[in-house]
């Protein structure tokens, strides 16, 4: 694995501090490197003060942060009950099709 380079992303962690921070690192942090690889999630751990088991359930909670690289074009379609009284389902369903080797959950 090439080295990150952390520089910008020290630079853009100087501002903030404390738990009440960690949304806007972390999401300031994806936005730099695309995603949030080990080393980054430790200097933010580090620079908050926040255990990085902390840092991990938030990557883990969040469907948008994201702990390996992801595509270039990435398409989400809402599924929660109100999305699908407007027609979510259809959209899913013209898009599964559409999207080898994925099926409707979005797994492999």
């Amino acid at each position: 694995m090439s080295e990150i380079d952390l520089a910008p992303l020290k630079s853009a962690l100087q501002e903030m501090e404390g738990r009440s921070a960690l949304l806007p690192a972390l999401h300031q942090a994806q936005k730099l490197y695309g995603y949030l690889p080990e080393p980054v999630a430790a200097l933010v751990a580090s620079s908050l003060d926040v255990p990085l088991a902390d840092i991990y359930g938030v990557i883990d909670f969040y469907t948008m942060l994201y702990k390996e690289p992801v595509g270039e074009l990435i398409v989400r379609v809402c599924g929660d009950p109100s999305c699908a009284l407007q027609g979510s389902d259809a959209v899913t369903d013209c898009l599964v099709p559409a999207l080898p080797g994925f099926s409707r959950s979005g797994q492999r």
